[in-house]
C-alpha cells in the first residue's frame, strides 16, 4: 500500500504549481543473465508539464481569453502526445530486448 503523495499542490484550492514528491527510482527488469533494461517512466518526467498546462489552460479559461483557450487547449493534445512518447520508449526498449 502507497500512503505518501506523490504531487502537491502548492495551494490547494487554487493550486498554481504541482510539485513532483514521489519516487525517482527506475525499476529495471534482467532480459537475459547480466543484462538489465528500464522498465518505467518516473513521475516527475511525466506530469509535472501536464499540471503546469493544465494550470495556464483553467487561468485562460477563468479569465474568458478565446485565443488563450485554443492554443492552451493544443499545448494539452501536445503533452498528452509528450506522455504517449514516454510510454513509446518503455515500449521500444522491451521490443528490442525480446
Amino acid at each position: 500500500m502507497i500512503d505518501t503523495v506523490s504531487y502537491v499542490l502548492d495551494l490547494p484550492a487554487n493550486p498554481t504549481a504541482v510539485s513532483y514528491a514521489g519516487d525517482t527510482g527506475l525499476i529495471q527488469r534482467e532480459i537475459s543473465a547480466g543484462t538489465r533494461i528500464v522498465v518505467n517512466i518516473t513521475g516527475d518526467r511525466v506530469m509535472p508539464p501536464l499540471f503546469a498546462t493544465l494550470i495556464q489552460l483553467r487561468d485562460d479559461l477563468n479569465a474568458n481569453d478565446a485565443s488563450a483557450v485554443d492554443a492552451g487547449a493544443g499545448a494539452v493534445v501536445s503533452r498528452l502526445d509528450e506522455v504517449l512518447a514516454l510510454r513509446s520508449e518503455i515500449g521500444a526498449a522491451l521490443r528490442s530486448a525480446s
